[in-house]
């Protein structure tokens, strides 16, 4: 099983017994919530990165499969019990567990993709040739599969809402036509602190 410093450096997907719901709560209490990813672009434009408790459960592929969970009551249910093995209680939710399963799975990376992925603007906040609502992908190729990060804009901060994963045979399929922008400097801010600072 990965522990929270694992999770800091993951670069590969991981085995799905070396995941779980707890940690994935741990890990996003512990790091993720208590940090801005401020990002510095050739545009000079800043945009500023947060994690929120709302949207782990669409990061996770939840809202997928089990709909009934409301975003509120995902860390809850997780405190009393809820794990994986709870989506296989019907033949349907355990198929969409399955079909999620490389998204969830590619959440252990997500250190990783913000600290080095590259990154794209949707010109219009609506990603091309589907309903998905975003304003920047931040996104990295691993193993030989493409991990898209996508982030809309939402009380006055971009939230990383969902993850999507393009198969090895075109892990660009998601990016292609979109707009790279280049980034000169991210700063991970914890406690009005810069605790990292890496420039590109």
């Amino acid at each position: 099983m990965f522990t929270i410093e694992d999770l800091l450096t993951a670069d590969s997907m991981p085995a799905w017994s070396d995941i779980s719901l707890a940690l994935y709560k741990e890990f996003s209490i512990q790091v993720l919530f208590s940090k801005t990813f401020r990002y510095y672009l050739e545009n000079e434009m800043v945009i500023e990165v947060q994690f929120k408790e709302w949207a782990m459960k669409h990061l996770w592929a939840i809202q997928h499969i089990d709909s009934g969970i409301k975003n509120t009551e995902l860390f809850d249910k997780i405190d009393a019990g809820l794990t994986f093995a709870d989506f296989s209680n019907t033949k349907a939710m355990k198929r969409r567990l399955i079909d999620k399963r490389d998204r969830i799975r590619m959440f252990a990376c997500i250190y990783t993709i913000l600290r080095t992925g590259s990154l794209f603007y949707i010109e219009d906040g609506k990603l091309p040739g589907t309903d998905i609502k975003i304003n920047y992908i931040k996104s990295k190729e691993i193993d030989s599969k493409g991990v898209h990060l996508g982030m809309r804009y939402e009380e006055e901060i971009y939230v990383p809402l969902t993850l999507l994963i393009d198969r090895a045979i075109d892990p660009t399929k998601t990016i292609r036509d979109l707009n790279a922008i280049n980034v000169l400097k991210l700063e991970i801010v914890e406690n009005d602190e810069i605790v990292e600072c890496i420039g590109y």
